[in-house]
C-alpha cells in the first residue's frame, strides 16, 4: 500500500488535547506531507535533545598505500582509513582471490596483521593500492577471546525545541455575529491559525536550522536537511543536471552497500513526475479506475526492496533537492509542558484573542544509512 497522507499527523497525536486534534483534523493533508511522514514520541522535557549514531559504512575496504607487494608478508600490511575503523581480530578478508585473517589491527597506521597469508587453500598474492578488500566473516582460534575493544565510531547529535505562535484575534461586533455565532467563527480562526502553524512546521522539519537561541533570540530545530547535509559520511549526490532514473539507482545501491534500510522516496512534484515515466513498459497496475497518465506510486531499489513515493508541493523545484529515507529512523515530539494548544491572551470588551502555541523538535537517527540527499537538479 502507498503511505497515506496523514499517517503521523497532529489529529492521530495521543499527547494532545480533543480541540487542537479536532481542528487539526480538518487540514488539509497535502499541505503537511513531509511533517506527517515523521512519527510522534513521547513528549520531551528539555529544550535540547541529544542522541547517538552508528557510524556504520558498508563491510568493505581498500588496499592501502604502498601496496601489498608480495604473496609472503603477515605484518603491517595497509589497508584504507575507513576499513582501519571497522575491521576487528578474526575477521575474514577477500582480496581478489586471496583470503586472509586479521591477528591484529593498528587503527592510527592503518595497517593489519594476519596469521598467514592464502588462508583456507587460497594462493597468497601482491596487491596493488586501491584493490578492494571485502570483510566476509569472523574466525577465531579456538578457545581464546582474541578481540582487540573496537569502539564504533559514534555520531553525536543534538537539536533544539523550537517555539511555535500562531495569533488569533476575533472582533466581536454585530457585524461578525450576522451569520454566525461567536465560537463558530473563532473554531474557524483557529483553524486558519493551525493551517498556517502546520504549514510552517512542515517546511521547518525540512529545511530547518538548529540553534540554541538566547534570551533574545530565537532557540529553533534543524530538519532534515540539515543532518543529511552535515553529518560526517553521510551521503550527499550531486545530480548536476537533469534527474533520472540512473541517478536513483546509483543512490539506492549505494545506500544498499551500507547497508541502509530505506522505505520512501521524498520528492517534488516535478521529480515525481519524472519518475511516473520511469520503465513505462513494465510498470504495474492494480488500479480498477479509468485514470487517464500514468502514475507510479512506489519504486522498487536493487537491495533495498520496495519505496514509496510521496510528492511534498513545498519541496519546491527551485530548491533542486530530494530525499531517500527510512520514516522508521524519524520522529517529531513536543515539550511536555508546551504542548501544542490554544492559549487565552488578554483581550478587552470588544475583542477575544488567544494564541495557537507550543514547543516541538525532532529526531533523525541513523543518517549515514538510512538517509540520503540528492541535490543538484536542474
Amino acid at each position: 500500500m502507498p503511505i497515506i497522507n496523514g499517517k503521523y499527523s497532529t489529529y492521530d497525536s495521543p499527547f494532545l488535547d480533543e480541540l487542537v486534534k479536532g481542528i487539526a483534523v480538518q487540514i488539509d493533508p497535502k499541505l503537511t506531507i513531509s511533517l506527517d511522514l515523521f512519527p510522534e514520541f513521547e513528549p520531551i522535557n528539555t529544550t535540547k535533545i541529544k542522541w547517538y549514531d552508528g557510524k556504520t559504512y558498508a563491510l568493505e575496504g581498500q588496499i592501502g598505500t604502498g601496496g601489498w607487494t608480495d604473496g609472503v608478508d603477515t605484518t603491517a600490511l595497509p589497508i584504507s582509513a575507513e576499513l582501519a575503523s571497522l575491521i576487528n581480530v578474526g575477521d575474514v578478508l577477500r582480496i581478489d582471490n586471496e583470503y586472509v585473517v586479521v591477528k591484529s589491527v593498528n587503527r592510527t597506521g592503518f595497517t593489519i596483521d594476519v596469521y598467514a597469508r592464502g588462508h583456507g587453500g587460497t594462493t597468497g598474492a601482491a596487491h596493488t593500492v586501491g584493490t578492494a578488500i571485502y570483510i566476509l566473516g569472523n574466525a577465531q582460534v579456538e578457545g581464546t577471546v582474541d578481540g582487540d575493544n573496537l569502539l564504533e565510531d559514534t555520531i553525536e547529535q543534538i537539536n533544539f525545541t523550537q517555539i511555535i505562535e500562531e495569533p488569533i484575534e476575533l472582533s466581536i461586533t454585530a457585524q461578525k455575529q450576522k451569520y454566525l455565532d461567536v465560537a463558530d467563527k473563532m473554531n474557524e480562526e483557529r483553524t486558519k491559525a493551525m493551517t498556517r502553524a502546520l504549514k510552517k512546521l512542515n517546511q521547518a522539519i525540512l529545511f530547518g536550522k538548529p540553534s540554541a537561541g538566547s534570551k533574545t533570540t530565537p532557540r529553533s530545530f534543524g530538519g532534515l536537511k540539515h543532518y543529511i547535509e552535515n553529518t560526517s559520511g553521510s551521503f550527499n549526490y550531486n545530480v548536476g543536471g537533469t534527474f533520472t532514473e540512473t541517478h536513483l539507482k546509483n543512490v539506492l545501491l549505494e545506500m544498499a552497500r551500507r547497508g541502509g534500510s530505506p522505505n520512501t522516496i521524498l520528492c517534488s512534484p516535478d521529480v515525481k513526475s519524472i519518475i511516473n515515466t520511469f520503465n513505462a513498459s513494465n510498470t504495474r497496475y492494480t488500479r480498477a479506475e479509468r485514470v487517464a497518465g500514468n502514475f507510479v506510486d512506489r519504486y522498487e531499489g536493487e537491495g533495498v526492496g520496495v519505496l514509496d513515493i510521496v510528492a511534498d508541493p513545498f519541496l519546491r523545484h527551485s530548491f533542486g533537492e530530494m530525499y531517500i529515507i527510512n520514516t522508521r529512523k524519524l520522529g517529531k515530539t513536543w515539550f511536555v509542558d508546551d504542548k501544542l494548544r490554544f492559549a487565552p491572551e488578554p483581550a478587552n470588551s470588544r475583542t477575544l484573542k488567544e494564541t495557537l502555541q507550543g514547543q516541538l523538535t525532532v529526531r533523525v537517527k541513523d543518517v549515514v544509512t538510512d538517509c540520503s540527499r540528492m541535490y543538484g537538479i536542474s
